[in-house]
């Protein structure tokens, strides 16, 4: 299988084409075995006037010799690809696109780009309706990196008819976090987020108080940031304090009725299921 590589070069060092470059071809042999790459780099045979139509010209000529066109990641950044990915379309030429790292600003000491994260850092997402929004980096695990708004993002009811059978996985609020609001994200972020929730007790409060004993339990160390209870205050979008949810389910001999929540001032308590209380969402971000 005969494979053309079309990335951005202008602007880059030859170290950081050829990395571009290798990481493309690991990514192909990874998916197709053995491929060969077609040399469209080296244009030892351009003349000494040669410009950018030129080498452009001779690379239009090598993506004839194809079998797949592959657009590297930042390829939307060079004219040339942009011209090479349209005549993969007028001609019906089969390509692939690379799927880049979404990269993203963190507030840390300093601000950074990264798409690696650390307990404490903050990101800003522009969510549609409610504009952009901050959030704090909770846990960071293999699976992902568990982010926590900054502020409450809306007050509803954890479940309409006032019970909390099935707990929170099974409840209005779990669906509605997982459809509606989910939706507000960018579409390059909703592609990373593999979960959306609100805490759990043993997020927020770990599991040392009796209070716990009232709810069905998890098995979540607490987050690090919540050992200080001044970190479980919060406010809502119109810098009101927050009473907050929290997933557990009361246990059954004590009441149908309840979850967890986060009082005003950070103490542990309960609310109906029917009752409007603000949401602090929670998201699993790969």
């Amino acid at each position: 299988m005969k494979v053309f590589l079309s990335h951005q070069m202008s602007g880059l060092s030859k170290e950081e084409v050829m990395e571009i470059r290798n990481t493309a071809l690991n990514n192909l042999q990874n998916k197709f075995g053995a491929i060969e790459l077609i040399d469209n780099y080296h244009h030892e045979d351009a003349p000494k006037e040669a410009g950018r139509l030129w080498h452009l010209g001779t690379s239009i000529r090598m993506m004839e010799q194809a079998d797949l066109i592959y657009f590297c990641a930042g390829w939307k950044n060079a004219k040339g690809c942009l011209i090479e990915r349209q005549i993969c379309d007028i001609y019906g030429l089969n390509y692939e696109i690379e799927k880049e790292n979404f990269k993203m600003l963190v507030t840390r000491k300093a601000v950074v780009t990264t798409n690696m994260f650390r307990v404490g850092d903050e990101i800003t997402v522009n969510l549609k309706d409610l504009g952009e929004l901050t959030l704090t980096a909770q846990k960071v695990t293999e699976e992902g990196t568990y982010f926590m708004f900054n502020k409450a993002i809306a007050n509803r009811c954890m479940n309409s008819n006032g019970k909390n059978k099935g707990g929170f996985k099974e409840s209005d609020l779990y669906k509605w976090l997982n459809s509606d609001f989910l939706n507000l994200f960018p579409d390059e972020l909703k592609e990373r987020i593999k979960d959306i929730s609100v805490p759990t007790y043993g997020q927020m409060f770990g599991h040392d108080d009796e209070f716990y004993k009232n709810f069905e339990p998890d098995n979540d160390e607490q987050f690090e940031l919540m050992k200080d209870r001044k970190n479980r205050i919060f406010f809502d979008l119109e810098d009101k304090w927050c009473w907050s949810w929290l997933q557990n389910a009361t246990k059954k001999e004590v009441s149908a009725d309840y979850f967890a929540s986060v009082y005003f001032s950070g103490f542990a308590t309960y609310a109906g299921a029917d009752c409007g209380v603000d949401v602090l969402p929670v998201i699993l971000l790969s």
